[in-house]
């Protein structure tokens, strides 16, 4: 099992919706499948990318590290539930992504 709590979601043009957040447990790679779940809605997601804590890319991350989750064809609307104003910015709250391996 593979679970990541996301802390922010922003968008990169031509590069695609990327998810950053530590991974709590298990690992994941680019090309896997997995469910990125908000409050109110589950979507499937690919792994177009992983990106380290200094964004530098990599193929698998582990359990306790900080990553970049990069997918494409990701609307940020969809996480309008989970994003709640802080200051000058939106926070994500309650969304995180996991895989059964």
């Amino acid at each position: 099992m593979f679970e990541m709590q996301v802390e922010d979601i922003f968008t990169i043009h031509g590069l695609g919706t990327v998810f950053t957040g530590k991974l709590l447990s298990g690992s994941i790679s680019v090309g896997d499948q997995a469910i990125c779940k908000t409050r109110s809605r589950e979507l499937k997601i690919r792994v177009g990318q992983l990106m380290d804590a200094s964004s530098k890319p990599i193929k698998t991350a582990e359990a306790g590290s900080t990553v970049g989750v990069v997918c494409k064809q990701m609307d940020l609307s969809a996480f309008s539930d989970s994003m709640e104003a802080a200051g000058d910015h939106n926070r994500v709250v309650g969304v995180s992504i996991v895989k059964k391996n």
